[in-house]
């Protein structure tokens, strides 16, 4: 019994993981289980289990696996790279020239 209590608990938490990676990618709109968010607060567990099916769930892990960024979002995260490398040589160049 132990053991499927530690099985279940490992496929829950790949269930929220891959739901973080969804969410850190901006695909929700894409996710499979958009209908029954993990991160809705009025969705229950029951209601997850008792409307999902083996190929959804695959289906999910694949999608979770695979979402990337849109090239906005890659455009947006690049101009902020580039923005903090730029402060980050501004502090050490005021830096340096304090010896």
């Amino acid at each position: 019994m132990l053991k499927d209590a530690r099985e279940t608990s490992r496929c829950i938490d790949l269930m929220f993981e891959s739901c973080e990676n969804i969410r850190d990618h901006e695909g929700c709109a894409e996710c499979p289980l958009r209908n029954m968010c993990l991160d809705d607060p009025e969705v229950s567990f029951m209601d997850i289990f008792e409307n999902s099916y083996p190929s959804l769930w695959d289906e999910y892990y694949t999608y979770a696996d695979n979402v990337e960024f849109s090239e906005e979002q890659r455009r947006v995260q690049w101009d902020e790279f580039r923005r903090e490398m730029a402060r980050d040589d501004a502090l050490l160049d005021g830096w340096e020239s304090d010896d």
